[in-house]
């Protein structure tokens, strides 16, 4: 998908994505949710300088619902690997928007007390 241009990164990305819902494709593992995530994450940022006042707020709607769609078919019945899911997913979400992917924070080590 690197040879796309944005749009047909898009279009892709939403085909990927309407294909795993429509089939109720489960997606299981960490590694899975960090290849997803590489796939469709046209649809997380702005790869191609966009600002506001040129998105389409339908299109834009749109794509957020895939994307939430998509988040619902993350599963695992075991508790680990669903955190594991999780913690991944969301450090691919804060490093596609440009942010360092410690979700902790940067003041503080990762430690039980810090977590709850």
């Amino acid at each position: 998908m690197y040879h796309l241009d944005h749009e047909a990164n898009k279009v892709m990305a939403m085909v990927i994505i309407q294909s795993i819902t429509k089939n109720n494709t489960c997606i299981s593992t960490f590694d899975k949710v960090a290849v997803l995530f590489e796939l469709i994450k046209g649809l997380i940022m702005d790869l191609d300088g966009t600002t506001l006042d040129d998105v389409d707020e339908e299109d834009f709607n749109e794509e957020q619902n895939c994307v939430a769609r998509l988040i619902r078919m993350l599963h695992n019945d075991e508790p680990e690997e669903m955190f594991k899911i999780t913690i991944i997913m969301f450090i691919l979400i804060r490093q596609l928007q440009g942010q360092d992917g410690n979700i902790v924070g940067e003041e503080a080590p990762t430690t039980p007390k810090t977590i709850f």
